[in-house]
């Protein structure tokens, strides 16, 4: 089998701007970075690009830095891209034509390659961004295939779809034979030719009512995620609905509750895992886990590693 992934590993602390700029430059393309450390933040970055035939899928993690791409870091590149950017921890702000998207964990963004753009990380961040070269979009015929600038709908179906498959590829893709890549990368293509048709973007006004009570509801969550009595019937009791509608909420985006608050839990105890010397067991105790062993497990399952080795590559 040939070699389709390629890992990059940098020490901030050692290695400074030049090795973060070296790994972010090789695994995505030319920028201008600086970093931008904070006290009690890993000063490390990791990188994994694999390649699905014609499409490129790179997972990467940093501190706090940022970063810009004009005129000059455009005319270096071989090939223009439309990259779909998925936010899975931590807040980046990404600027391009007049726009400013600042991402939270769920968010999806696609940019482009071709026109000036900036980005700016601001505290621990874990991404996953599809390179899509453009002339291949264009080719599809579809008049919205090549758009860029704009944050996809991560509740809509289609998108969510997407994320998931794409979550599939970067866990399977070093098991996968080139042919094989090569047929999820059209696969990909084509979920993304769907999740991008702006005709799925169009709510009517209850689904828009619905839209605003789940972000309410979402941002309770996060500000209570330490809570061990974290439920449905409280979650309904504070915001004066039934459990049955909390529960239709998060069945609309296809998945439940108890997912969701499991999910964003792995998500903060991420953070703690990688920029902290704490136990696994105090880690899993904070975050409402049974145990360690099922928190491991869990952790595993979310993100590829086990607590333990994401804390190496953080150290």
């Amino acid at each position: 089998m040939d070699e389709p992934t390629r890992t990059w590993t940098v020490d901030l602390d050692h290695e400074l701007a030049d090795g973060f700029s070296s790994m972010l430059n090789e695994t995505h393309l030319t920028f201008r970075t600086r970093i931008t450390t904070r006290d009690g933040w890993a000063k490390s970055g990791r990188a994994t690009r694999t390649e699905f035939g014609d499409l490129t899928l790179v997972d990467f993690e940093c501190g706090p830095s940022a970063g810009r791409r004009d005129a000059r870091e455009i005319a270096s590149s071989d090939e223009d891209y439309v990259v779909v950017l998925v936010n899975r921890f931590g807040r980046e702000s990404v600027s391009q034509g007049g726009n400013v998207f600042t991402l939270t964990p769920g968010d999806v963004v696609v940019w482009d390659t071709s026109s000036p753009a900036t980005f700016e990380v601001h505290d621990w961040y874990v991404k996953r961004s599809l390179f899509i070269p453009r002339r291949i979009l264009e080719g599809t015929k579809q008049p919205y295939a090549a758009r860029t600038g704009y944050t996809m709908e991560r509740r809509a179906p289609g998108v969510q779809l997407f994320i998931d498959y794409v979550d599939i590829l970067s866990r399977t893709g070093t098991r996968l034979e080139a042919g094989a890549r090569e047929n999820a990368g059209r696969a990909a293509l084509e979920l993304f030719l769907g999740a991008a048709r702006p005709d799925l973007a169009v709510r009517d006004a209850t689904e828009e009512t619905g839209s605003a009570l789940f972000a309410v509801v979402v941002r309770y969550i996060d500000q209570h995620l330490r809570d061990p009595d974290l439920s449905p019937e409280k979650v309904a009791r504070i915001h004066h609905v039934s459990v049955r509608t909390i529960n239709r909420l998060f069945a609309a985006v296809g998945e439940t509750f108890t997912h969701h608050v499991r999910q964003r839990r792995l998500d903060c105890a991420y953070a703690d895992v990688a920029l902290s010397t704490e136990s696994v067991g105090l880690i899993s105790q904070r975050w409402s886990f049974a145990d360690s062993s099922h928190f491991s497990r869990l952790f595993k399952e979310k993100f590829g590693r086990t607590p333990s080795a994401v804390r190496a590559e953080a150290s």
